[in-house]
């Protein structure tokens, strides 16, 4: 008898303590989890795009709304720079952003095939980078806002519910403490917020560009180009853009592939030959644009708000010049099969050229906020 009230003693205090997890992370809510699992909203701009499950809360979105969209732009944190109203301007589509934070191109086929099967997407606007292509999957890394959510895989989506229910509190205490932070929101188009990188820039730029762009910048120069990159899993991203590719074919909706703009500390995590074949063989499946080249754009701090994400006007840039408008020289070229070889002979002879620098003088001189490259910012960014 008194082992029976024991066990349902400690039942009882089991269950307890379930509930007490499953309601402070229902109400405390740290992956922004609850209020939009449901998909009925129109608007993401309460979401820190930092914390929040950015991913779920995209796809149960578009799956609602699919009707007010015609394009789609998928990419990891760097899409998140280009203003949809921007992209409009291409072709008259009314876009949503979809970018995630630590995109992969494992993510983006499983993604361009969840879109394609909820919707009948005119375009999707593939922005990739060379970080990206080292890396296929990053499921295996237990975070909760990098796995794929139950939506677009078809697992149960009351499992996935019990599952946040019941996470580690730590997160949910985390955001207590923090509320008074300001976060990185989500706008309802989709965009990143950088309304605080803009206010850091007009308040003191060279203070920005010192303690954010330029960060470990010497550390980043020793990486590139004394170090060999390892464990790179280009032949699985290759074949993943190759299915991407196919699927949009047969769905008949237009892909636009552009590699990103890219400062040259990040170059330290993907610049070698390895990825320049990589790059020969991404003009095999599909023409691309590239703005990754060591142009002086791409050389400039001060178009960075980090060292790896650029300002909303390099964006705008992108699209400028892929309008037929190019501004800058040597910024986005239309890479094809016939090409490719001459564009990537120059970037291999630049990277020498940086490397010999680099080599003689221990590190690389940039261009700065006078020169003609630098891109203008608009002051009505920090007021929003």
């Amino acid at each position: 008898m008194k082992y029976k009230r024991w066990m349902l003693g400690m039942l009882a205090f089991v269950l307890l303590v379930l509930a007490g997890i499953g309601s402070l992370n229902y109400f405390v809510d740290p992956y922004d989890y609850f209020a939009y699992v449901s998909g009925d909203y129109k608007d993401l701009s309460p979401v820190d795009g930092k914390t929040g499950y950015v991913r779920l809360l995209k796809l149960t979105h578009v799956k609602k709304f699919a009707d007010q969209y015609e394009g789609y732009i998928l990419g990891g944190s760097k899409a998140g720079s280009y203003r949809t109203e921007k992209l409009a301007e291409m072709d008259g589509y009314r876009y949503y952003n979809m970018h995630e934070s630590l995109g992969t191109f494992h993510e983006y086929e499983e993604t361009v095939r969840y879109l394609l099967e909820i919707d009948d997407p005119k375009k999707i606007i593939l922005n990739i980078s060379g970080r990206e292509s080292t890396k296929y999957d990053l499921q295996a890394d237990g975070a909760a806002v990098n796995q794929f959510p139950a939506v677009m895989t078809g697992e149960s989506r009351v499992l996935e519910y019990i599952d946040f229910l019941l996470k580690d509190v730590k997160a949910a205490f985390e955001k207590l403490e923090q509320d008074q932070i300001l976060p990185e929101f989500e706008y309802f188009t989709g965009e990143r917020n950088l309304t605080s990188h803009y206010r850091q820039f007009f308040k003191d730029r060279d203070r920005k560009v010192a303690r954010y762009s330029m960060r470990y910048y010497e550390n980043y120069l020793k990486t590139l180009f004394t170090r060999s990159i390892e464990g790179t899993c280009y032949r699985e991203n290759l074949d993943s853009m190759r299915r991407i590719k196919e699927m949009c074919d047969q769905a008949q909706t237009e892909l636009l592939v552009i590699v990103a703009p890219v400062f040259i500390s990040e170059r330290s995590y993907f610049e070698e030959p390895e990825y320049w074949n990589f790059m020969a063989e991404l003009a095999t499946i599909t023409d691309y644009w590239d703005f990754s080249a060591f142009c002086d754009v791409n050389m400039d701090p001060y178009n960075f708000y980090d060292p790896k994400h650029f300002y909303y006007e390099m964006g705008d840039e992108v699209v400028e010049t892929i309008m037929g408008n190019p501004g800058y020289e040597g910024f986005g070229v239309y890479v094809t099969l016939e090409n490719c070889g001459k564009v990537l002979k120059k970037r291999e002879k630049d990277y020498y050229r940086y490397k010999k620098e680099y080599e003689e003088t221990g590190t690389i001189l940039l261009k700065g906020y006078e020169d003609s490259c630098t891109i203008p910012l608009e002051k009505s960014h920090a007021l929003q």
